[in-house]
């Protein structure tokens, strides 16, 4: 299968035949061989959180957040294997996320519920995304919520062609930031939210085609920053080369590799808190990096050349293979949790894609 503007069926079939084989098999991997690792898991052998300390002890302790809901992945596994628990997480996000998030705009409050696109915010909509279509109780409620908000994004948020930050659209249009804390949100989070939405959409809509447009011109534009050698190949997987941040004005240029200007913490200050604070590329999160490049390809060849997306294709693979990846999974312990979504949810989506890429 390969993704195309035509895929809709995405809950019987959200990537390929062997995704959802590959996603079974690690829900049900033997989390008893990591003792901290199974007190976080429950009878669907999900983590629904963070990792490494369990539930109880979590909300216990000073520990807690509200923004630990990074698993996509979450929506997936409750098809492959349906438990109470999970339902009930989802529902009581769900409702959460109505009575906080506010619909009247001179109501909403900075860190409490102002629509901007940022790692705790999207982690809430994602949560309520689940809720909307998992949940058996007041499902009409979510259903209507996660649509109502999926729908404001959109319009305020990618209408001018990539993912900015700001709850004001006439912000978005004069001083975007894209990805203001670094790629990593982008690439584990808010991509796929995104992009499942478009799929759940009939083709020609215009709200699917601006979540499309946003998503193929973002990608274009990670891939500008993703460093090459001197043979135009990705070889170079240290943290700090793959960390930079974009500033984006549209009243300028045409191309969205123009109008956007790259920083980091050595450089511009962060354009939506006047400060500097962009994450590095993580090195869980190359794989969903390179991924997002091939995705794009697959969603837009027109902003995402082929060449580019066998570059990235060759460079999936080097680091794929790696041993700073197989340790990754490897000390990130049995399971699906947050760090494991972290790393490869975007690499579901790239199994298929990769097949329009050669090596």
């Amino acid at each position: 299968m390969v993704l195309n503007r035509n895929v809709i069926n995405k809950k019987i079939l959200p990537t390929s035949t062997l995704s959802l084989v590959v996603y079974a098999a690690v829900l049900s991997a033997d989390s008893t061989l990591i003792p901290e690792k199974a007190m976080n898991i429950d009878d669907s052998g999900l983590v629904i959180a963070s990792g490494s300390i369990c539930d109880g002890a979590r909300y216990r302790s000073g520990y807690g957040s509200d923004d630990k809901f990074y698993n996509q992945g979450s929506g997936k596994a409750y098809v492959i294997r349906p438990h109470s628990s999970l339902a009930e997480r989802f529902q009581a996000a769900g409702d959460s996320v109505i009575n906080r998030y506010v619909d009247a705009v001179g109501s909403r409050e900075e860190t409490v519920s102002l629509r901007v696109i940022t790692r705790q915010v999207i982690q809430h909509l994602n949560a309520l995304r689940f809720a909307a279509e998992f949940s058996p109780v007041n499902d009409i409620a979510l259903q209507t919520k996660y649509i109502a908000m999926m729908q404001e994004y959109t319009a305020d948020n990618l209408s001018n062609g990539v993912f900015c930050y700001s709850d004001d659209a006439n912000t978005n249009q004069n001083d975007c930031a894209f990805a203001p804390s670094g790629l990593f949100h982008y690439v584990a989070l808010w991509q796929e939210l995104f992009y499942s939405r478009a799929l759940d959409i009939p083709p020609g809509n215009s709200e699917r085609e601006t979540i499309i447009n946003a998503l193929a011109n973002s990608a274009r534009l990670i891939d500008a920053g993703i460093p090459r050698d001197s043979s135009d190949e990705i070889t170079d997987f240290s943290p700090t080369a793959w960390g930079d941040s974009f500033s984006c004005d549209f009243s300028s240029g045409s191309d969205i590799v123009e109008q956007c200007i790259r920083y980091n913490c050595t450089g511009m200050v962060n354009p939506s808190n006047g400060t500097c604070s962009t994450d590095p590329t993580y090195d869980n999160a190359h794989l969903n990096t390179l991924g997002t490049v091939m995705l794009g390809n697959s969603i837009d060849p027109g902003l995402v050349s082929e060449n580019r997306c066998n570059q990235a294709r060759r460079g999936f693979n080097t680091n794929l293979n790696s041993s700073t990846v197989s340790n990754h999974l490897r000390d990130s312990g049995f399971g699906w949790h947050k760090d494991a979504s972290q790393m490869v949810q975007i690499v579901f989506y790239a199994i298929a894609a990769a097949q329009n890429c050669s090596l």
